[in-house]
Order: C-alpha cells, then sequence, then structure tokens
C-alpha cells in the first residue's frame, strides 16, 4: 500500500514542481522561459483552464497576439471567467497603443493599489503609452507602479520604460541614468542591459561594446544585438569586421532597412561611395522618411560630387525635420 501511495503521489510531485517553476520564471520575469514552461504543463493537463489564462497573459506580454488569442480562445473553451477576457482584451488593446478609457484605468489602479489585476494594468498602460508617444503619460503609470514596491525583475523593467521615455524626449542623460539604475536593481535584467547598450552606441561605443558582446553570448533578441554591435565596430574604427557582419545581416534580412542604412554608413567610412549609393536608394525607396537614410544620401553624394543632387536631398530632409518638430511626442500631460 505505501509503494501503491507513492507511486500515486509521484505526478503530483511533478505537478506542483511544474507550477512552482512557472512562478518562479514570472517572478523573474523570464517570460519566455514561463511560456515555454505553460505549453509544457498544458500539454500534460490540457483542461488546466487557469494555466491557459497564464499563458494567454504571458504570450500577449511578449508581444506574440496571435499565442494569446488561442489561448484565450481555449480559457473560455474552458468554462473561463468571462471577466478575465474582456480584461485581457483590454490589456492588448492599451498595450498596442489603443488608450481609449486609459485615464479611468490609472486611477482604478490607483485606487486599488491590491486589486490582483492591479500590476498587470499597470504594465499594459506604460507599455501603451509609450506606443502612442506619450511619454509623460507613460511616467505617470510608472511612478504608480514603482510605488507598490514590485519584483526586483519588474522593478527593473519599469525602470526601462521609463529610460525609454526620456528617450523619446530627447533626454539622453536621464534614459541612461535610468537604465543604469535598472542594471544596477537586477543584474541580469537583459533589457535594461539591451536599452544601455543602445544609447551608449552612440554617446560611447567603446562603453556598449561589452554589454553587446555579453549579450550576444547570451543569443538575447539576437539580431538586434548583432547589428549594435555592428555599429559599435564603425565608430570604433573597426570597419572591415563591421563591412563583413553587415554582409551577414544582410544576407539574413535583407529586407530589413536599418542594415542597409548601416551598410552604407560602412562604405562612406570606407570611402566607398559608389557602394553605398545603392544601399541608401533601396533604404529611402522603403522608408522614405528615415532620417538617418536622408543624412546618409546628402553624404553620399557629395563625396560622389554631385551636389545638385546632394541640394535636392537638403531640401528633403529639411522638409522632414520640420514635420518630426512638429510630430514630436507631447511633454503635457493631457489624455
Amino acid at each position: 500500500m505505501v509503494v501503491l501511495l507513492g507511486g500515486l503521489a509521484v505526478p503530483s510531485i511533478q505537478r506542483f514542481r511544474r507550477l512552482d517553476s512557472i512562478r518562479d520564471a514570472l517572478q523573474a520575469r523570464d517570460l519566455a522561459t514561463a511560456y515555454a514552461l505553460l505549453n509544457d504543463h498544458l500539454r500534460r493537463e490540457p483542461t488546466d483552464s487557469e494555466a491557459e489564462l497564464d499563458a494567454a497573459r504571458t504570450a500577449r506580454r511578449l508581444d506574440d497576439f496571435d499565442a494569446s488569442d488561442r489561448h484565450l480562445k481555449r480559457y473560455e473553451s474552458l468554462g473561463g471567467s468571462s471577466e478575465e477576457v474582456r480584461l485581457e482584451r483590454r490589456l492588448r488593446a492599451s498595450q498596442s497603443g489603443s488608450m481609449d478609457g486609459a485615464s479611468g484605468a490609472l486611477k482604478f489602479c490607483a485606487d486599488h493599489p491590491d486589486h490582483p489585476s492591479t500590476s498587470l494594468m499597470i504594465e499594459a498602460l506604460s507599455r501603451g503609452f509609450l506606443a502612442a508617444a506619450q511619454p509623460v503619460r507613460a511616467r505617470e503609470a510608472i511612478e504608480l507602479w514603482l510605488k507598490r514596491d514590485p519584483p526586483i525583475a519588474d522593478r527593473a523593467y519599469a525602470m526601462v520604460l521609463r529610460g525609454r521615455s526620456f528617450e523619446m524626449q530627447a533626454d539622453v542623460p536621464s534614459a541612461i541614468a535610468d537604465y543604469r539604475a535598472a542594471l544596477a536593481v537586477d543584474p541580469r535584467s537583459d533589457d535594461a542591459r539591451f536599452a544601455l547598450a543602445e544609447i551608449l552606441s552612440r554617446e560611447s561605443p567603446a562603453e556598449a561594446r561589452p554589454l553587446y558582446e555579453y549579450l550576444l553570448n547570451k543569443d538575447y533578441r539576437s539580431f538586434e544585438v548583432r547589428l549594435g554591435f555592428v555599429r559599435c565596430l564603425r565608430q570604433l574604427g573597426e570597419l572591415d569586421r563591421a563591412a563583413a557582419k553587415v554582409a551577414e545581416l544582410k544576407r539574413e534580412r535583407g529586407e530589413f532597412v536599418p542594415i542597409h542604412v548601416e551598410a552604407a554608413r560602412i562604405a562612406l567610412e570606407q570611402g566607398r561611395a559608389a557602394d553605398a549609393e545603392p544601399d541608401l536608394v533601396f533604404a529611402l525607396e522603403r522608408a522614405p522618411r528615415d532620417r538617418d537614410a536622408h543624412v546618409q544620401m546628402v553624404r553620399c553624394l557629395r563625396d560622389l560630387g554631385r551636389e545638385a543632387d546632394a541640394r535636392k536631398w537638403i531640401e528633403r530632409l529639411t522638409a522632414l525635420d520640420a514635420e518630426l518638430f512638429r510630430n514630436l511626442p507631447s511633454t503635457g500631460t493631457k489624455p
């Protein structure tokens, strides 16, 4: 009998271990691992409705909205709460930048700090305000989030989002300070490390380089990290290595405009203006409002001795700058 009971207990122990692992991953904000563990758990227990809801939430937080929808439909089919379904759909809309009702939602979070959904709501609102180019409103939500004393990983992520809000307003020192603070709070935060590397790649490439190298070894956001590392190499004067690596990226994702702009910058640094021009034509055909591509095109045409053509692009750049200035994110707090 003891052996039998022990055998029957094994599945329960394994289940608790799986659920503990999922909770630990979510607590550490290791969303990719948490989502993989949730999917594994659901293969074993396909009728666990709460796990389906957690999977829907985690997929949405990872910006995988198709997967989130699948889990949410499965949760509904298992008799899940219609209120939770409505809330999750509102959070998805908010996270995507649809801020209808955002002021009311933020007030609800402020008035109900202990509500079980408050943290998820604040996170979605913070990200949504950034997506909607409302950095000041984003900081309002983030400050509310930080006042709740969230877990270390969430605290670091909130600081990263606040840093992005400062970047949107061209406040580089405040952004860097937030990214550094986030990394100090949670040295495991690759989101903070990547954000800091990206901004330092423009301000201090030598300091950015080891951050990118660390992320390359972890395979975090591999493509974006590799492109950032190429920028560092170019700025540090390692042009041949940068050219070889950008060529690899172009073979992998030749449709991606920033790769062509970076390839053109490297070619211009190497004195190969004729090679830079096709990359810039490609970039500007697909992203006609890309400011950096405009700047590099002016430089390229001047290097080629085509001053009349360069002046035409200067006129376009001037018009683009005026448009960008008009559309700068508001510094006010209007909803």
